[in-house]
């Protein structure tokens, strides 16, 4: 709900606190839209935690979740950085797809260990979804009949032990605050691939990322940390780790994508 909230009148840390904005309206745009198309409810295995209701993620809800959030994360990016709102739809789309694993990513991981902190192998795919390592058979529930689920629900939970555990704990061993998370996901968009595109993008790229940081150190100074070196560094770890993996999660998925699973939306995408 903070989206709702007044902006400070005084702030020494006026980016971090549109990061904030943006993931709260990136956050209202995912939660409206995959409630706008749920079908039907299963109370028994709904999970309230708070005021926010989550349901199990299938495999015929999945590829629309992941255009909503696609999205969504273009609506934070146009919140949180004026020189992103002035670039035209090609280089947006462009930007946010390059960061999109990363940023989804770190997304799925900060909510996760706020929702499970104690469920390791639970992961929320979704804004308002979750599935667990018992849930595969049902997960694929009208996954086409030409596609071996046995097979696929196997390579799914290697899957997830190999990327998506491995992601839990390296989040719980670091534990970033709220607006150390931001700060990542703000990383996340400005990533490195975008130097492969021109270098206008790169410096706009590599301006915000020198914006984000010297806001970081604004943050730290703020909470008193006079000697915040070696955790700008463990931040820094968590984002390379993020990106190593995102590599990673990406190959699996074209493996996925070679035995017909998803194949529509990732020729798509």
């Amino acid at each position: 709900s903070s989206f709702y909230d007044c902006d400070p009148s005084t702030s020494q840390t006026p980016l971090l606190d549109r990061l904030r904005k943006g993931y709260s309206l990136m956050c209202l745009i995912r939660h409206g839209g995959e409630l706008g198309i749920r079908s039907k409810r299963d109370e028994q295995s709904e999970i309230r935690i708070g005021n926010l209701v989550l349901f199990p993620e299938t495999y015929a809800t999945f590829p629309v979740h992941s255009n909503i959030c696609f999205h969504a994360m273009k609506a934070f990016a146009n919140h949180s950085f004026e020189d992103f709102r002035s670039l035209d739809e090609e280089s947006k789309n462009f930007i946010v797809q390059t960061g999109y694993g990363v940023m989804n990513s770190l997304d799925s991981a900060y909510r996760a260990a706020h929702h499970f902190p104690d469920e390791d192998e639970t992961r929320t795919p979704g804004y308002s979804t979750y599935m667990r390592a018992n849930d595969h058979d049902q997960f694929f529930t009208g996954i086409p009949d030409a596609i071996d689920k046995t097979k696929i629900i196997k390579q799914l939970r290697e899957f997830i032990d190999r990327s998506v555990k491995g992601v839990r704990r390296f989040f719980k061993l670091v534990k970033p605050t709220d607006y150390e998370f931001l700060v990542l996901l703000g990383l996340g968009l400005w990533n490195d691939e975008i130097s492969n595109v021109n270098e206008k993008l790169l410096k706009i790229a590599m301006r915000n990322r020198a914006l984000i940081m010297r806001e970081m150190h604004s943050y730290y100074t703020q909470q008193g940390k006079l000697d915040y070196a070696v955790r700008i560094g463990h931040i820094y770890c968590v984002l390379v780790y993020f990106q190593n993996n995102t590599l990673k999660v990406g190959e699996d998925f074209q493996m996925f994508r070679l035995q017909g699973v998803f194949k529509d939306y990732f020729d798509k995408n």
